[in-house]
């Protein structure tokens, strides 16, 4: 593996773990908002949205198990 490839590797899983975390704190933040939300639409849209996150996090960490085990 060139120097290059090593680098180009680097930057990408850099990036991934930048993305899940982000992720990660997209979904605490939304699932805390739809608890405390007075308005029980608010809490119901919201709830929608955090499974779909929770979905794509779980995504996240089946590849992250299939690349680096």
């Amino acid at each position: 593996m060139t120097r290059e490839e090593i680098r180009e590797n680097r930057e990408g899983e850099g990036l991934f773990i930048e993305a899940h975390d982000l992720l990660s704190g997209a979904i605490d933040l939304i699932h805390q908002y739809a608890e405390n939300s007075n308005s029980k639409d608010d809490g119901t849209n919201m709830y929608k949205v955090y499974v779909i996150l929770k979905e794509s996090l779980k995504r996240f960490d089946e590849y992250d198990e299939k690349i680096y085990g």
